[in-house]
């Protein structure tokens, strides 16, 4: 059993930089992320991990105002 723990200090700290990178690339706070993805690399592993990257990555990238007065043949500008 002793493996499972350097595979969860392994990914905490993949989680812990990664997910630091990941908050600088879409502006956020990279300290607070840092944290973040230690606790969820190291408790979670690293499913919970990729896919915490892919919420945080597409989940900034849909965060433009859609103004109501826009014409019909102009709905893909941002």
């Amino acid at each position: 059993m002793w493996w499972l723990s350097w595979w969860n200090v392994l990914w905490g700290l993949v989680g812990a930089f990664g997910t630091a990178a990941m908050h600088q690339h879409t502006g956020r706070d990279p300290r607070t992320g840092g944290l973040i993805g230690l606790a969820v690399g190291f408790l979670l592993g690293p499913f919970y991990l990729v896919s915490f990257w892919v919420w945080l990555y597409y989940t900034r990238l849909n965060t433009h105002v859609i103004r109501k007065y826009r014409r019909w043949y102009e709905w893909w500008r941002p």
